[in-house]
Order: structure tokens, then C-alpha cells, then sequence
């Protein structure tokens, strides 16, 4: 079994977009970016949404819950301390690069997925940084994934944006976008976002369950199906 790490910006978009995949791929780790606690003086915008009291409080329940969700379909959290923007603090692509550089090196994935970068600002930055990581690593099988819910609500961006992301990388083309088999696992997917009990209301749940979509970036033909069970549309 290849061994597999997923890269997400925030503490449920690995499920959200990846979660049948996870579930066919027990073992996989998943590393999360902007997972950071910050002190109890913050409340960010969506702490408030959900009514939160801050976000020391809300970010402590979101990690508990992401590990409960991942526990379900196998897989393993790993929380980087960076915070996510409703906190107004940014991080530099240079700190976020060198952490994702080092789960790489210490986790030795055959495969990596990381997002396309779909509208909120902490998925592109983190898109632009994983690719750009992945890409150093010989060997290793690269997948975008598009996120779920923004490439249901705003279907024309993703293919731009995974040619931005390819292109951001070096990479000089990406291959055509495929489709996960659910592979019954739709499920055990639908378990786990229901883990995330502190999102549910902000959560358009039915646009979370279509297919899963992923792009291979800069595809390595003696590894093309290591860890990867897709099919072309």
C-alpha cells in the first residue's frame, strides 16, 4: 500500500474534498495548514458565524473534531501552528514551504495531495506553496484537488486554476482532470463531515457529496499508479 499525505488548508477540507479517497487509502496523514490556536483576545469573522466565544475556543474544538473525522476514514491529523486569515495575521510562503518540507521528508508519502486553490486566499497561498514543495521531491505522484464546496458553487475556476498552479511550479503541463470511483465510500465520507459539528450550519452538505475531482501534476510514468485509483471522465 502506498503511503499518502494530504495537504489542506484548514481543519476539514481534506474531508470536504478528499474524504472518499482518505477512505480508500487507510493510513494516509493529513496535514493541515492554518490549524493554529490563537490567544483568547481573538475572535475572527467566522468564530463569530458560528458563535464562538473566541478563537482559542473555537480552534481547540476544530482540531478535536478534524481528528475524530479523520479517525473515521483511518487517517492520521498532523496540525501546523500557522493561523488561518480570519485572524489578520499572515504567513509568509517561505515559513509555510519549509514546514510542509519537512512533514514531506519525515512522512516520505509515495503519494501527495494538495489543493487547487479555489477563491478563499489561504487556499491559494497554500496551493501555491505545496506544489511548488511537491515538486522537489523525484518520484513522488502530485494531485490537485479541486475543493469542495467552491468547485460546485463556482464550477469555471478550477481548471484555470490548477493551469496556475502547474504553471506557478515550473510543472510545463498538467494532465486532464479525473474523477474518483466512490467505490462505496461516499458513506463513510458523509460520517465524517457530520464529525465537524461546529461547521454543520455553515456547510452546504449535499455540494460536499458529488465526485471528488483530482488533476495529476507533472505525472511520473514509472509511478503513474502508485496509491492513485482514479478514472478519466
Amino acid at each position: 500500500m502506498s503511503s499518502v499525505l494530504v495537504v489542506s488548508p484548514h481543519l476539514d477540507d481534506a474531508v470536504l474534498s478528499t474524504g472518499e479517497y482518505l477512505g480508500q487509502h487507510p493510513g494516509a496523514t493529513v496535514v493541515t495548514v492554518f490549524a493554529g490556536v490563537p490567544g483568547p483576545e481573538a475572535r475572527g469573522h467566522y468564530d463569530a458565524a458560528t458563535g464562538a466565544a473566541n478563537g482559542a475556543e473555537m480552534m481547540t474544538r476544530r482540531r478535536q473534531e478534524d481528528a475524530l473525522a479523520l479517525g473515521l476514514l483511518g487517517a492520521t491529523p498532523l496540525h501546523l501552528e500557522f493561523l488561518d486569515r480570519q485572524y489578520r495575521v499572515r504567513s509568509s510562503d517561505d515559513a509555510i514551504a519549509a514546514r510542509l518540507r519537512e512533514t514531506i521528508e519525515s512522512c516520505r508519502p509515495d503519494v501527495v495531495l494538495g489543493p487547487v486553490g479555489l477563491l478563499h486566499p489561504d487556499h491559494v497561498q497554500v496551493a501555491r506553496v505545496w506544489s511548488r514543495v511537491a515538486r522537489e521531491f523525484a518520484g513522488i505522484v502530485s494531485l490537485a484537488y479541486e475543493e469542495l464546496p467552491y468547485r460546485v458553487q463556482f464550477p469555471t475556476l478550477a481548471v484555470d486554476q490548477v493551469r496556475a498552479t502547474a504553471k506557478s511550479s515550473g510543472a510545463k503541463e498538467c494532465a486532464q482532470g479525473n474523477e474518483l470511483r466512490p467505490d462505496n465510500a461516499t458513506g463513510r465520507k458523509a460520517q465524517a463531515i457530520l464529525a465537524y459539528g461546529s461547521q454543520l450550519g455553515t456547510l452546504p452538505m449535499l455540494s460536499c457529496l458529488v465526485p471528488e475531482r483530482l488533476w495529476r501534476l507533472w505525472p511520473e510514468p514509472e509511478r503513474a499508479d502508485a496509491g492513485v485509483q482514479v478514472e478519466s471522465r
